[in-house]
């Protein structure tokens, strides 16, 4: 779950563990040909900002700082620079929805 600088909104989005860290997926992509999905981008955080959450949230981690939509697009502000790493069409697959196996 992340609340959103911007506006306050919370979204949740998957998180893949990757190179020993949690990475946050803002959007997946079908490779039918492949019978995969991969993430379009992968977002790096500092691991000490993923938080339990409160039993009310049905999620596995809440980041506890807000952080701006546009790094959702692959956009890094100055002011996040070297605290948010983010990869685009990182080497990563998954097993699509009724896809090949």
């Amino acid at each position: 779950m992340v609340i959103s600088e911007d506006d306050g909104s919370l979204s949740a989005y998957d998180t893949v563990e990757h190179e020993g860290r949690l990475w946050l997926v803002p959007e997946w992509l079908e490779v039918p040909t492949q019978g995969m999905t991969v993430p379009t981008r992968i977002i790096g955080l500092d691991m000490s900002l993923f938080q339990k959450p409160s039993p009310k949230y049905p999620v596995d981690y809440f980041l506890s700082c807000p952080v701006p939509k546009a790094v959702f697009d692959g956009q890094i502000s100055k002011q996040l620079e070297g605290k948010v790493v983010v990869i685009e069409r990182p080497d990563i697959k998954i097993p699509a929805a009724g896809g090949l196996q």
